[in-house]
């Protein structure tokens, strides 16, 4: 019994051992627990301090890059000279790079580095100064530096901060403003016009050398008028209106008579503007002396008054001479085709009364007689053709060209019904032109075209329209026997030709009167040809206006 005993109070104690030892772990480790947690939010905490800093110097860092500023600071008992990125990126140097006191100094530019060492060493509490800097690539920054400093007790220095930024574009600025205002002031004194500056109210404020030049005033002598003041008493209300005007719309130009100091007057054109000037807003004024140019005027109406009377006494010559010309057609067409008719009949009463009498060289005379009368006949058709191409008024409306072709063409094939013949005609070929005229030259170049394909074996005309430079151009082609440039210099030209009657019947006339018919309507004629290669005529008649018919006319009259 007395070992059971034991054994239980043995194991009685093991027991309360165990579950004290249990205690004493489970404690530790919540301890171990509530550290763990506690370490890990100063973790936590440290990270986002650090990463708040980080952020921080992030931002600092690009409003720094942003500004282009960049901070430094030097701990003299260290001697450690910190500087952010964007200083580094202002000297031109690689972020990171050390730099002492001294090695800063030496790249401020050597005409501004005494003076810097100098306000610096001087400096009580607060610096500010400007100085240049040489950076490795050796461009040179100007640059706008401030700080602060610290001092010991003994007036020793201890520390010095500050921020440097780069002012080189601003520098650049002010020194083309500069320039620029100079420049400005070089032109406003030596312009050849006139140039003064007022204010809202109309009182001048200054003036170029011209214009004193031209009122006869000294500077000072005009800084006392308004603007009104050196204008003739009539237009002064006019000029104040101006300004009013002026001051609504911001510009104005105007055409005035302005008064020397001496009494006498001068034309002038004024442009005036508002403008910034000094911190306010002016009104910038341009003389511009006219005189001459109303001298030449007054001379140019003159002259043109004299050109009127002169057109109207050309203008009745005209008429005159266009009378004449009606009559002289009147009297060709009368007069001569008498004659004409009397030579006609009487060879044909001689053919058919005397005819037995006659031998072969006779009946040759009197058919000789016959074609030349016709011939004349044709001729004076031709020239009271040409006569009224010149002479009439043109009446345009819409014609349809291919159409007209269409029916020459039909007489030229009953003409001659025998001949082997083609017609290319391009459809609905419009233009605006005077119906007649148009038909006239039309009925030209294609009897021209027939008359000059009649020894080949196929005739091939055609007609159609192109266009060239924006216009519309018309041409009739065909496959004859050619024209060598080099002898057809006077091709249009009345009475010109290029063959003989006995080889190609006409007067000369056609091709003159086809020119003349394109000028009335404003357009053109021309052709391209090689012997035994064709021949095509161009002809246009113009977006312009048509010519007249009684200038035209005066140069037949000649």
């Amino acid at each position: 019994m007395l070992w059971i005993g034991l054994l239980l109070y043995v194991v009685q104690r093991n027991w309360a051992e165990k579950r004290r030892l249990t205690k004493t772990v489970t404690d530790k480790t919540q301890q171990l627990q509530l550290r763990n947690t506690e370490l890990e939010r100063e973790i936590r905490q440290r990270q986002e301090t650090e990463s708040s800093l980080r952020a921080s110097e992030s931002r600092l860092n690009e409003a720094q890059r942003i500004a282009n500023l960049g901070s430094w600071e030097w701990d003299l008992a260290t001697n450690r000279l910190s500087w952010s990125n964007q200083l580094h990126h202002i000297f031109g140097v690689t972020p990171g790079t050390p730099l002492s006191y001294a090695e800063f100094l030496n790249r401020i530019h050597s005409d501004d580095r005494d003076r810097v060492r100098q306000r610096i060493a001087t400096a009580e509490h607060v610096f500010e100064n400007e100085y240049r800097i040489i950076r490795p690539d050796g461009m040179v920054r100007h640059l706008h530096g401030c700080g602060t400093i610290r001092r010991d007790d003994t007036g020793r220095l201890i520390r010095m901060a500050g921020v440097a930024r780069d002012v080189t574009d601003q520098k650049n600025a002010e020194l083309a403003l500069r320039n620029s205002e100079r420049k400005n002031d070089i032109l406003m004194e030596h312009a050849g016009d006139g140039i003064s500056i007022c204010d809202l109210d109309g009182r001048l404020l200054d003036a170029n050398r011209r214009l004193l030049e031209l009122l006869g005033y000294t500077r000072e002598e005009l800084r006392a008028l308004h603007a009104w003041d050196i204008a003739i008493p009539k237009e002064k209300e006019k000029i104040k209106q101006k300004f009013a005007e002026i001051a609504v719309k911001g510009r104005s130009l105007t055409t005035k008579t302005l008064l020397r100091k001496d009494g006498s007057t001068f034309p002038v054109e004024i442009a005036g503007a508002t403008l910034e000037w000094e911190g306010r807003t002016v009104v910038l004024n341009i003389f511009r002396d006219i005189s001459e140019r109303k001298r030449l005027e007054a001379v140019l109406y003159r002259y043109q008054n004299d050109l009127e009377d002169l057109v109207d006494r050309r203008t009745e010559d005209l008429l005159v001479a266009n009378r004449e010309l009606e009559a002289f057609s009147y009297s060709v067409s009368h007069d001569l085709r008498g004659p004409l008719r009397a030579i006609n009949g009487f060879s044909q009463i001689l053919e058919e009364d005397y005819g037995e009498r006659l031998d072969a060289a006779g009946h040759r005379y009197i058919d000789k007689i016959c074609n030349a009368t016709e011939r004349m006949g044709r001729l004076i058709d031709d020239l009271l053709q040409l006569s009224r191409t010149v002479r009439t008024d043109l009446q345009c409306d819409p014609v349809n060209l291919s159409a007209m072709v269409e029916e020459i063409s039909k007489e030229l094939r009953a003409f001659e019904p025998e001949r082997r013949a083609r017609f290319r005609i391009q459809s609905n070929i419009q233009a605006n032109a005077d119906k007649a005229l148009i038909q006239s030259l039309l009925d030209n170049l294609l009897h021209n075209a027939w008359k000059f394909t009649r020894e080949q074996g196929q005739t091939v005309i055609e007609f159609g329209a192109t266009e060239i430079d924006g216009e519309s151009v018309f041409f009739v082609k065909d496959n004859g026997i050619g024209i060598d440039k080099s002898e057809a210099s006077g091709l249009f030209q009345p009475f010109h030709r290029l063959h003989g009657p006995n080889e190609y019947e006409g007067s000369g006339i056609g091709l003159a009167t086809v020119q003349r018919i394109a000028q009335r309507h404003g357009g053109e004629v021309w052709f391209e040809s090689k012997p035994d290669q064709g021949a095509t005529f161009f002809f246009s008649l113009g977006r312009k206006r048509a010519a007249p018919s009684i200038p035209l006319v005066a140069k037949w009259v000649k």
